[in-house]
């Protein structure tokens, strides 16, 4: 579960860069645009590439934690009143 999340953190603000309107897209309900977005780049590579190279080759840098630390002082610092 942990790369898991380690990669899908990384792809979350891959998408926030590719699609700006990103978080207002969600809170409308949209979801297809994630979808078609990952079908053309991720899905029809998965049996391709090893998860690392994929992710490497979907965000243009290897596996980071430090976008799965952001995402968790993002969200557990709106929760908690947390500050760097």
């Amino acid at each position: 579960y942990t790369l898991g999340n380690l990669y899908a953190a990384q792809i979350y603000y891959t998408l926030l860069k590719i699609f700006p309107d990103f978080n207002n897209r969600l809170e409308q309900g949209e979801t297809s645009f994630i979808l078609e977005w990952l079908r053309q780049h991720m899905y029809v590579y998965g049996m391709i590439y090893l998860p690392e190279d994929l992710i490497k080759r979907v965000t243009g840098e290897a596996p980071n934690a430090d976008y799965f630390a952001h995402y968790l002082k993002e969200k557990f610092g709106r929760l908690y009143g947390l500050t760097d």
